[in-house]
């Protein structure tokens, strides 16, 4: 088909690689408004507990629940800064077992390389988020595409980077 709208008999459009039944998406644009983090974050919960591949544990969703939380949190912050209302767009989609997360908003830019590695002999109330982020993520990548920020997180399910987060032996 070319150009034009799909009709009710063409189907989703896939991409050029091969999709499965294992593969599912989530979009979503919203106001980084009160509120709108519960509901992203169900969204995600949704989807990973609709994956039909079995790779995610609980403990694999906790941590990507946890890690999505804290990138939609500060990514509404930090872009409503010079809006009042601003809107940050999330993708999610599972395949073979993965659980990726794009999240875009259209704030000022960010250099996470600026941002200083928390103190534990010093904690404070804020400043955890990027921790998390890179202990409960297998990848994350920011980059800047002109006025927008975009974030990549990626996670595979069976027990990923999280188990350094998890028990620690006491001696």
């Amino acid at each position: 088909m070319r150009g034009g709208t799909a009709g009710p008999e063409s189907g989703p459009r896939q991409s050029a690689r091969s999709m499965d039944a294992s593969d599912l998406s989530v979009r979503v644009r919203f106001r980084a408004v009160r509120g709108s983090l519960a509901r992203v974050c169900a969204l995600v919960e949704t989807l990973l507990a609709s994956d039909s591949s079995g790779s995610f544990t609980r403990e694999d969703v906790a941590e990507i629940l946890l890690a999505v939380q804290e990138a939609v949190s500060n990514a509404s912050r930090h872009a409503a800064r010079e809006k009042r209302e601003a809107e940050v767009e999330l993708l999610a989609w599972t395949r073979k077992g993965r659980c990726c997360v794009r999240l875009r908003d259209w704030g000022e830019a960010f250099d996470p390389a600026a941002v200083p590695a928390p103190d534990p002999e010093r904690p404070k109330e804020h400043g955890y988020g990027l921790y998390l982020l890179r202990r409960t993520m297998d990848r994350v990548r920011w980059s800047r595409r002109g006025r927008c920020n975009v974030l990549l997180l990626e996670r595979r399910g069976g027990g990923g980077p999280g188990v350094k987060l998890r028990r620690r032996a006491v001696r």
